[in-house]
Parts: structure tokens; C-alpha cells; sequence
């Protein structure tokens, strides 16, 4: 892996505020909160554009086709149609260390887990689920959505309310094919920025798609061990995900280093979260606020500033910022290439307002 991947974030009273995104930083993960149009995703593709050129590879999960809007990086960009190239196989069983495959409780205990958390089924739908998953599984290697339909439909009619929320994945057929080495392709694409574009998708199956997609990389991961990869995860409007604490996006925000991978989250407003998920959307040791409102502002220092004297000074930044700024807070490197001291910085973003 790469030992060294300074990024430039902007320049705080003319000097330029830089961030090291490899081993002397606590983690590789970055928060980057903003509204509309404040400059988050210009921000993010500046960042994309430092880490790619220190040698670490960017795969980024798109809810909205914002890959389309990239500038300077759209070169350098491949990006995917899951919808129609769906390239990983997430319903297919794993291999565990021993080479033994997942034997059908637990693939469906998995696949149910997954499934129900992205669409908040209660008990008795992931019951079912679970029984039609276990069925379908039996003997199998593969499953598609089709085959949980057809389990379902021997169900009494409780799993009606389940077969809806699936019917349209099982109608186009997604993960319907088996493939191997999807992952791997992903990483030894020439193109250093690989896009899934999940904006085919209605809102609630682009959520179940996405969290099948990272439960797939946590696999290929610890599949691959420590020390075969050094990228960067993107996902921009994570709003879109779970981030409890047996979800994907959990697993790689608190086991990520150890398999070279620093996860970007990305939303407009932590208040699109619940309480047990903000410890999760916390967890970077990068934080960039662009614009909070007054109501976020003091949820926000709640969470950043360690007592009231810091919490009043990023009270103040914030009350300062303007169009093409941001608060930066975090560990930066000074000139000397040491670290700063954990600190609050007013940034003028790198391309101004």
C-alpha cells in the first residue's frame, strides 16, 4: 500500500490546509456535509483528483447520476450501469477461509438481514423471508429474486406485503447471472475512478441494490485479506444507506483500514439519520461542513467540539461562513509534515466561491 496520500482541501488565512489520507491519520474516512449547491461535489472531485494521483483507486456508488457532472476527472472515469451490467454476484453463496461454501442457513440469514434492513421489514416479513431465502437456497449455489418469489408465493398471504417489495428485482432480473471476479475486474481497470451507477433503480430498490453491492465488497475484502487494496469508497447522498451497526456500510466505516479502504460519506443534513446511526456517520476523522443551518449547527458542535470554549469558536465559524467555504475540522499537516493537533479550520474551497 501506498505510505504516503496528502489531499488539498482549500486555504485557511492563505495557507493551504492539507490532509494525509494514509497511515498517520487516525482513519481514512471523511464526512462531507452540505446542501445543494454548496460545493460538496466539487469539493469531493478535487479530493478524488489528489488521492488518484497518489496511486489509490476511487469506487464510487452514484444514486444520481452525479458521476455525469464530473469535469477534469471525466476521463478518468469508468462508470457502470448496474441495472443492465450488473457485474458482482451478491446472491450467490461465499467461500469461507476453508474453501467451504456457505451452507444455507447462514447464506440466508445474510441475504435476510441485508434485504430486510433496507427496506425496514418487521419480525413476522423477515421471518418470512428468511424461510423463502432457506428454501430457495437448499441445494443451491445461486439464487435469484424470482426463486424468493416463488417460495413466498407458498406462504399464506402475509407475504404478500414481502413479494411486493420485491417483485420489480425479481421482474428485471438484477444479480440474476452468475458471475466471478467482478470486484477484482473493478480494481485492475485502467481507469482509476470506477462509477456503479445505481440511477435506473425506483428510490427503494436503489437501496436494497446498494446495500447487496457493499455487502459484496465486504466479502471480496476479507476474501482478499490486509494489504491488496488502497482506495477510496465514495457515497455521495448516503443518505440512501443503513448505517446500523450490522449493515455493509458499518463493517467498512470500522474494519476498512485493516483492507486499505477509506469510505467518503457524503449528505446534505445529518438529520436524515437516526440516533443509533450518527455514532456510525461520525466515525471519520475527517469532517467538512459547508453551510449548516441554524438547527444543525448546534447538533453539530454537539458532536465535533469536546467542550464550550470549542464549541463557541465553531459556533462563530460557522456564523462566518460564506459561498465557496467550508469548516474543516480534523488533524492537518503543518508545514513541518507533522500533524496538528485535532482543530477547526475556516476553508476557502479549492476552486473559491
Amino acid at each position: 500500500m501506498k505510505e504516503e496520500c496528502e489531499v488539498f482541501l482549500g486555504n485557511s488565512t492563505d495557507v493551504r490546509v492539507r490532509y494525509a489520507f494514509d497511515s498517520r491519520s487516525e482513519n481514512n474516512h471523511a464526512l462531507i456535509l452540505g446542501i445543494s449547491g454548496s460545493g460538496k461535489s466539487t469539493q469531493l472531485e478535487s479530493m478524488e483528483s489528489d488521492v488518484i494521483n497518489h496511486g489509490k483507486k476511487v469506487i464510487e456508488l452514484d444514486f444520481s447520476d452525479s458521476s455525469c457532472s464530473k469535469t477534469f476527472l471525466a476521463a478518468q472515469t469508468h462508470s457502470i450501469d448496474v441495472r443492465s451490467n450488473s457485474v458482482v454476484s451478491p446472491l450467490a453463496k461465499r467461500s469461507n477461509v476453508y474453501g467451504q461454501p456457505e451452507d444455507s442457513i447462514d447464506f440466508s440469514k445474510r441475504v435476510t438481514d441485508l434485504l430486510s434492513g433496507a427496506l425496514c421489514f418487521k419480525s413476522r416479513q423477515r421471518s418470512l423471508l428468511y424461510e423463502a431465502v432457506k428454501m430457495a437456497a437448499e441445494g443451491c449455489g445461486h439464487i435469484t429474486f424470482l426463486d424468493i418469489l416463488e417460495w413466498l408465493s407458498l406462504s399464506d398471504t402475509s407475504a404478500a406485503s414481502v413479494s411486493t417489495k420485491l417483485q420489480y428485482l425479481a421482474d428485471i432480473n438484477i444479480f440474476g447471472n452468475h458471475t466471478t471476479g467482478g470486484w477484482q475486474k473493478l480494481f485492475q481497470h485502467p481507469k482509476p475512478i470506477q462509477v456503479l451507477s445505481l440511477s435506473g433503480f425506483p428510490p427503494a430498490e436503489r437501496k436494497v441494490v446498494a446495500e447487496l453491492l457493499l455487502d459484496d465488497l465486504h466479502n471480496y475484502l476479507t476474501e482478499c485479506g490486509p494489504g491488496r487494496n488502497d482506495f477510496i469508497l465514495v457515497l455521495d447522498e448516503c443518505q440512501n444507506l443503513r448505517l446500523t451497526s450490522d449493515m455493509p456500510t458499518a463493517f467498512l466505516l470500522s474494519q476498512g483500514r485493516k483492507y486499505g479502504c477509506g469510505v467518503w460519506l457524503a449528505t446534505q443534513s445529518p438529520d436524515y439519520f437516526k440516533r443509533d446511526e450518527l455514532a456510525q456517520l461520525y466515525q471519520p476523522a475527517l469532517v467538512l461542513n459547508f453551510q449548516p443551518n441554524v438547527v444543525e449547527r448546534q447538533k453539530i458542535c454537539r458532536r465535533l467540539a469536546k467542550n464550550e470554549k470549542e464549541k463557541a469558536a465553531l459556533l462563530d465559524m460557522f456564523e462566518q461562513l460564506g459561498r465557496g467555504q467550508f469548516v474543516a475540522s480534523g488533524h492537518f499537516i503543518r508545514t513541518s509534515g507533522a500533524l496538528s493537533e485535532y482543530e477547526h479550520l475556516l476553508v476557502d474551497n479549492v476552486y473559491g466561491s
